[in-house]
């Protein structure tokens, strides 16, 4: 199952390689590319809107993390309905 595109377990990971490719020029999405090279870094902002906080201190098996990663699409609808990033609002196209 491929992850959904705008959750992660590991978000740094995510930011770091949409950062990298924006730098260079070369970012999937052309009106965000656009808009990075017109107005820079220091215009945009990356936020973690929210986190799964894991059911036990300690997680003692490999596979556990899967259980937590099987919850990210849902997460990610209910954000996107919430925010609506399409349009003049974002950078995301409806499907």
């Amino acid at each position: 199952m491929a992850e959904p595109q705008g959750s992660s377990q590991n978000p740094d990971g995510v930011w770091n390689k949409h950062k990298f490719m924006l730098d260079i020029g070369n970012h999937d999405n052309k009106a965000l590319q656009a808009d990075w090279r017109e107005h820079g870094e220091e215009a945009f902002a990356f936020e973690i809107l929210e986190r799964i906080r894991p059911e036990e201190d300690f997680v003692a098996e490999v596979s556990e993390p899967a259980k937590y990663r099987k919850l990210l699409p849902e997460l990610e609808s209910k954000w996107l309905e919430r925010l609506l990033p399409y349009g003049e609002r974002g950078y995301l196209k409806q499907k």
